[in-house]
C-alpha cells in the first residue's frame, strides 16, 4: 500500500464504515431511551455521526485489514464525540462505561457458536503463538507510530499459557491530544467481553490508561473469564 493510500485509508472504506455505524444507531437508539426522549437521543445521534466523519480522515493508519486491532480504534473513534455529547447532558462516565460494555457484550455474544469454538481452538495453538510474535516484532519495529507495541511473553503452562504486554496504546494515542484520556478505561474492560464471549480464558491486573507502564494481558486455556461489569469485579483498577 502507498503512502498516499496509507493517508486516505479510513476514507477510502468509510461508505463500509458508516453502514457499519447505522446499526450502532439502532442500538444506541434503544438504549438512551431510558434517559433522554426521542427528539434528544435524534440530535445527540447525529451529532455522533457528525463527530465521527470528521475523525475519520484523523486516524493514524497501523495496518489496516492486516492488523486485526485497526477494528478497535475505529470503534472508539465514534465514541469520542458520542461521549462528549452524553457527558454534556449530564451522564456520568461510568454510565457511558457501562453503554458501552454492554453493546461491545451484545456484538460479540452474537457470533455463531462454530465461529468461537473455531476462535478459541486457534487462540491457544502453536499458530497463534507464531502470530503473536510476528505482532510483536512489527509493533516494536516503530513502521506505524500510531500503533499499539506490545511484547510476547512465554507462559509455563502452569500460572499461564502465554501473554501480551503492551507497553504502548494506540488508543491513548489518539485520545490523550484530543484531550479525550478519560474515556479511554471505558474500552478497557470491552476485553473482558469478546474474551469471554469466546471462552478464552483471560486475566488483566493493570492497563496504561489507568496509569500502569504497560498492560498485562494473560492467557489460559482452563481459566473462566469473569464478566467485566460491574468493575469492582476486576483484578484491575478501573477509574470509574
Amino acid at each position: 500500500m502507498t503512502t498516499h493510500e496509507e493517508e486516505h485509508y479510513y476514507v477510502s472504506i468509510k461508505p463500509t464504515l458508516m453502514k457499519e455505524f447505522e446499526k450502532t444507531e439502532s442500538y444506541l437508539k434503544n438504549v438512551l431511551k431510558q434517559y433522554f426522549d426521542k427528539s434528544k437521543i435524534g440530535l445527540l445521534l447525529k451529532e455522533t455521526r457528525a463527530g465521527y466523519e470528521d475523525l475519520l480522515p484523523q486516524l493514524p493508519y497501523v495496518g489496516g485489514e492486516e492488523n486485526v486491532l485497526t477494528d478497535g480504534l475505529i470503534g472508539a473513534a465514534w465514541c469520542v464525540p458520542l461521549f462528549r455529547g452524553l457527558e454534556r447532558e449530564g451522564l456520568s462516565l461510568r454510565e457511558m462505561a457501562k453503554i458501552t460494555y454492554e453493546k461491545k457484550e451484545a456484538d460479540v455474544e452474537s457470533k455463531s457458536l462454530e465461529k468461537k469454538r473455531r476462535v478459541r481452538e486457534f487462540y491457544f495453538s502453536p499458530a497463534m503463538r507464531d502470530v503473536e510474535m510476528k505482532r510483536a516484532r512489527d509493533s516494536q519495529s516503530g513502521k506505524y507510530p500510531g500503533d499499539w507495541v506490545e511484547e510476547y511473553v512465554d507462559g509455563d503452562g502452569e500460572t499461564f499459557d502465554f501473554g501480551i504486554d503492551f507497553t504502548e496504546c494506540a488508543l491513548c494515542k489518539f485520545f490523550e491530544p484530543r484531550d479525550a484520556m478519560k474515556y479511554v478505561p471505558v474500552f478497557c474492560i470491552g476485553d473482558y467481553a469478546t474474551y469471554r464471549a469466546f471462552g478464552i480464558g483471560f486475566r488483566r491486573t493493570q492497563t496504561i490508561p489507568n496509569g500502569a507502564p504497560f498492560c498485562d494481558f494473560r492467557f489460559k486455556k482452563d481459566w473462566k473469564t469473569v464478566r467485566g461489569w460491574p468493575p469492582e469485579e476486576l483484578d484491575e483498577k478501573i477509574s470509574f
